[in-house]
């Protein structure tokens, strides 16, 4: 069994459950565990691991999350203890060059779309493709020079400490178009 599959994080979360009661055996808190996902017990669990290691409900089960498009939004203890806040922050960084070519500021993720996902059991590693837009405000007496951008990028995610954590150094922008630039593309047509 691979260190991050889910049934080995099931039985890691079931492990720490009997540990911190004193009533609790290791198949007990299993047997919770399989309850509180809607399987009716731990065999079952096992059964659909054995033949959907990616169901919705062992995902619900071993990270708190049905679906691995949702996880990019976790919070944990604050706002900036996420994977969110950590996103946010490298897309600032990365598209400050285009940033800084509009005359607007005040930019946000908006629209946020997880398009493929991708999970590595054998390292914890959750590899996302997004596509979102990076809007922001266009400043009061500037000439216009676009305020949004339509962005798709790469992801990836840790799964550690029963936490998902923002891997800086494989953040990548694939593609960014401004809309600045589809502003001259239809003006162009129209000529």
């Amino acid at each position: 069994m691979s260190r991050y599959s889910c049934l080995k994080i099931i039985s890691t979360k079931a492990k720490k459950m009997a540990r911190a009661s004193s009533v609790l055996t290791h198949s007990q808190a299993l047997e919770i565990i399989a309850k509180q996902s809607n399987f009716s017990n731990y065999h079952e669990l096992t059964r659909v691991a054995k033949y959907a290691p990616l169901e919705p409900r062992l995902l619900m089960a071993a990270f708190g999350d049905s679906d691995f498009a949702d996880v990019i939004h976790n919070y944990y203890d604050t706002y900036t203890d996420g994977p969110y806040a950590a996103f946010e922050m490298a897309v600032e960084h990365e598209l400050s060059g285009e940033i800084a070519s509009t005359n607007a500021d005040g930019f946000t993720v908006e629209d946020l779309t997880v398009t493929e996902t991708h999970y590595d059991e054998n390292k914890g590693i959750l590899n996302l493709k997004v596509s979102f837009l990076y809007q922001g405000e266009q400043l009061p007496d500037h000439a216009y020079s676009g305020s949004e951008f339509e962005v798709d990028a790469n992801i990836s995610l840790l799964w550690r400490d029963e936490k998902w954590i923002f891997i800086d150094e494989d953040f990548e922008i694939i593609n960014v178009v401004s809309d600045a630039e589809q502003a001259e593309y239809y003006d162009a047509e129209d000529i």
